[in-house]
């Protein structure tokens, strides 16, 4: 439901630029689809409409949505937030149809690292485990209100892939606390 120019043009199979804007001019005009930001268009169907995260994606391909965003899709934190947070190699801030979207800068080792990183069907997230040491890694001492379904042992795993004493520490805290609830 969210498409950038040169998705348009594969899935239309057009691929000479002038037709492929006049195509996309066409489907605009008919209310087919609609141009929300340069190079990006979204469907426009009332029983199908497209979802935040696709967006997210779409703007900076390579990124993942994290932190709270992730936490609130997996129950792991209760607060609600509108706000979608994805992390990049830059900070980024977008406000685009109603969304809002933030880009959070993380370092491209960090980043590119495929641990806890789950594909969806139009969007990438960060697993329970990944979003956690994500939190982690940008906002020292976050708390967890639902931490019963977290792996400990690919959390473990994850600690590491920062490079960094304090989240370490920080994790092992975490999955003591885990366990201990677990018994």
């Amino acid at each position: 439901t969210v498409f950038t120019t040169q998705n348009l043009a594969i899935l239309w199979k057009v691929y000479e630029m002038k037709k492929l804007w006049e195509v996309i001019k066409y489907y605009t005009r008919a209310d087919k689809i609609k141009r929300i930001k340069r190079g990006i268009y979204v469907l426009i169907d009332p029983n199908r409409p497209y979802a935040p995260f696709d967006l997210a994606q779409k703007i900076i391909p390579v990124s993942y949505v994290s932190l709270s965003s992730a936490l609130s899709f997996y129950g792991i934190r209760f607060q609600y937030e509108t706000r979608i947070h994805s992390m990049a190699a830059i900070n980024k801030l977008y406000h685009i149809d109603g969304n809002t979207i933030q880009y959070h800068q993380i370092k491209e080792s960090i980043l590119l690292h495929p641990l806890g990183i789950v594909q969806k069907d139009q969007y990438v997230i960060a697993s329970p485990e990944r979003a956690i040491g994500d939190m982690l890694y940008l906002y020292p001492n976050t708390g967890f209100d639902n931490l019963h379904e977290v792996d400990t042992e690919l959390l473990d795993k994850i600690a590491h892939i920062y490079g960094n004493k304090r989240i370490n520490a920080e994790i092992k805290t975490l999955i003591n606390r885990i366990k201990e609830d677990n018994a």
